[in-house]
This record gives structure tokens, C-alpha cells and sequence, in this order.
């Protein structure tokens, strides 16, 4: 058992932190956090159903007086943005956050050295919550795929006979169902999505693509890239 403990702070508005300064405000408030002091930054990736592969971020600080690690999370993010002294915001890959350390006014030194101010996630529409034009594409598709609608489940199934009576007879979708369906060509599968519900004919299949990655429903397989400079020499 590690001689530390480990209490993660204000962990349901993780969501809504988007800067490493929001991080540094919560350990200054709940955590002693001072001038003097230096936190880390540990990014843990995370794969979302539609395939795409974010980071889990956290500021870590280990307290000097007490055995305790404060752990502050902040929301999930496939890149970052930060400003280099006396210089424009760069972009950054979500990866080279780890094993960044940062001060009390949150100026954030990477592991290979570089220093950078007003550090901010990035967000992306895949990390959104779904809209109510990509439920109504989903719900339309899982008409018209094969075993669609076994995704959507009692929440009763699986309860013991003795306490079914005291869950809500209600259907919800199962996430963990919707990965793996057999699906038909795209175009098909748009065409049969509009054909189920009229109020879907005017939106662009490319939407509906990207709503049904969303849900990891259609991962696309990516393609391999091709060397123009490699075929330019064969011919």
C-alpha cells in the first residue's frame, strides 16, 4: 500500500476546466498550494467509441507537510494551446502536456523545456455531447442496421426477479452494444436512414458519417498513405 494518499479535488467540475490556471485555483484553495510550490501535469490517454484518441489530463501536487497527493482533473482534450514568452499561441498534440511541471501562476515548463503561459485545452466536436439532429440519426440507423435496436435495452434486464419492481421499466440505449454492428456501405446506409425518417432527407451524409463515428457505430478504416515521391521514381 503506497504511504501516500491520493484525493482528487473538485472532481465533478472536471468538465468544465478548460485552463491549467483553473487546475492551479483549486489546489490553491483546497490544497495549500502556494508560490513556492510546483505541481505536475500527467496525461493518460483515453479512446472515445469513435476511435479518436484524447488525453485525460490531471495536475498532480504532492504535498510537502502532509503524506497526500492532490490530484485536480481537467476536461478531456486532444490538444492544447499555450503562449511561449514574448511570442503568438502555438498549438500542441495533447501528449506533450506529460510530465510538465507548472507553478503557482500556472506557467507550464514542458518535459523537453519549453516554457509556456495561459495554457488552454483544446476541444473537438467528437468530445461534445451528442445534439439532437445525432440522436435522431442514430435512432434512425439502429432501424435499419441488422440487430440495431438490440442496442436499446430494458434497464430491468439483468436484475434479480426479487428487485426488478424497483427499477424503472424504461428502455435505454446500451453503449456498449453499439460497437461492432454489421453495417452496409455508407452510401446505402445513408440512403436508408433518410428513407426511415423524412426529416433527415436534406442533411448532408457527411453529417450523418460524422454522427455515426461519433457514436462509434461507423469507425472509418484509415486509409494507407501513399509515397507520391516513391511511385514518381517507378514511373
Amino acid at each position: 500500500m503506497s504511504k501516500f494518499e491520493h484525493v482528487r479535488l473538485a472532481a465533478e467540475d472536471r468538465d468544465t476546466r478548460a485552463k491549467i490556471t483553473d487546475a492551479i485555483a483549486v489546489l490553491r484553495a483546497e490544497a495549500g498550494f502556494g508560490e513556492r510550490h510546483r505541481a505536475k501535469i500527467q496525461v493518460l490517454p483515453m479512446r472515445l467509441p469513435s476511435a479518436k484518441v484524447v488525453g485525460a489530463v490531471d495536475v498532480v501536487f504532492e504535498a510537502p507537510w502532509v503524506p497526500c497527493v492532490y490530484i485536480v482533473g481537467l476536461r478531456y482534450a486532444p490538444g492544447f494551446r499555450g503562449r511561449p514568452p514574448r511570442s503568438g499561441h502555438a498549438r500542441y498534440p495533447i501528449f506533450e502536456l506529460n510530465r510538465a511541471a507548472v507553478d503557482a501562476a500556472g506557467t507550464v515548463t514542458l518535459a523537453d523545456g519549453t516554457v509556456l503561459e495561459n495554457v488552454e485545452l483544446l476541444s473537438a466536436p467528437m468530445l461534445a455531447e451528442p445534439t439532437d439532429l445525432e440522436w435522431q440519426i442514430l435512432t434512425a440507423a439502429l432501424k435499419v442496421i441488422e440487430d440495431g435496436e438490440a442496442s436499446v435495452r430494458s434497464l430491468r434486464e439483468g436484475v434479480p426477479a426479487a428487485h426488478a419492481q424497483f427499477v424503472p421499466d424504461v428502455r435505454a440505449l446500451d453503449w456498449a452494444r453499439l460497437p461492432g454492428r454489421k453495417l452496409p456501405p455508407l452510401k446505402e446506409l445513408v440512403a436508408a436512414i433518410k428513407g426511415v425518417d423524412a426529416r433527415l432527407k436534406n442533411v448532408a451524409p457527411q453529417t450523418i458519417a460524422n454522427a455515426l463515428r461519433k457514436f462509434g457505430l461507423r469507425v472509418p478504416v484509415p486509409r494507407p498513405r501513399v509515397n507520391k515521391a516513391r511511385n514518381r521514381k517507378k514511373t
